[in-house]
């Protein structure tokens, strides 16, 4: 089975180069940006949208679907000189770039348990270091009062709070 949500790719890939270049170019990332919070978007749109010109547009979103990062979608529209017109999205695929060899999926696999363990163990460890404020301990020092209508303005404030006086 063919696990399209990765795209796996050694350093001396040239999908990986090609990578490296747009992420490099300022266009293909504000296509990217754009196309993050559409659904779909024709060249047009994109044109229109982030203010460039149409065949900047183009060229920019030739080089997205030959990494594999925007697909044409199922649909399209036609133009009023009844040319069919295609949309683009995210591919919505995740990076695995490995230094040397090919990665296998498998090995992938068995590692992403093994990092989302450590990190949620991690997490957990930071949580329970953190020092615990229990409600009601006083932040520096105890408050005094000069006088019993003092301390009575006080409590009125702490009750409109949400505080509950026992």
């Amino acid at each position: 089975m063919k696990d399209d949500k990765f795209i796996m790719m050694n350093m001396n890939d040239e999908r990986s180069k090609k990578i490296a270049e747009i992420l490099g170019n300022k266009t293909c990332k504000k296509i990217l940006d754009y196309l993050s919070e559409k659904n779909d978007a024709s060249e047009k749109d994109i044109s229109d949208a982030l203010n460039i010109p149409i065949n900047t547009a183009e060229y920019n979103l030739k080089k997205l679907i030959e990494a594999g990062l925007v697909e044409k979608t199922k649909n399209f529209f036609w133009s009023a000189k009844g040319k069919k017109i295609p949309l683009y999205r995210l591919a919505r695929k995740h990076i695995v770039i490995s230094p040397s060899s090919k990665p296998s999926l498998t090995s992938l696999k068995l590692i992403l348990p093994v990092v989302a363990t450590l990190f949620m163990a991690f997490i957990l460890i930071t949580l329970a270091l953190q020092p615990h404020e229990t409600p009601g301990t006083p932040d520096s020092k105890i408050k005094q009062f000069n006088s019993l209508s003092e301390l009575k303005d006080f409590l009125k404030e702490n009750q409109m709070q949400g505080y509950i006086l026992t």
